[in-house]
């Protein structure tokens, strides 16, 4: 594609593929850093724009975290202990074991 990281590499690129090319993109997959997902949304809106899968693995880890954080202290915040916040079911509190259920309704954006 480029020898850079910048939104004028990207965007000499769909310069390249010409707006007819362009227009016929139907998926695009790239990281998730915003001036790429700009660039992609004006060059090609009608793709879907699928996040690469590292990114798609760090949203996720980012959402389990939240979740055992949730879960330990039944706080939002993030556990500064990735995996010390591990616990058989029959280690929780009570009020634990009522909010799981709650807790996977929430949003992981």
């Amino acid at each position: 594609m480029g020898n850079e990281r910048t939104v004028k590499t990207f965007e000499g690129f769909f310069t390249m593929l010409g707006q007819e090319t362009c227009a016929g993109i139907e998926f695009v997959c790239s990281d998730m850093w915003q001036p790429y997902i700009r660039v992609i949304r004006e060059r090609c809106s009608q793709a879907v724009h699928i996040p690469d899968r590292f990114h798609i693995v760090a949203k996720m880890n980012d959402a389990l975290d939240d979740v055992r954080a949730y879960v330990t202290t039944g706080s939002a915040e993030v556990s500064s202990r990735p995996f010390g916040s591990f616990r058989r079911a029959s280690a929780l509190g009570v009020a634990h074991r009522v909010s799981i259920p709650s807790c996977t309704t929430r949003s992981l954006g």
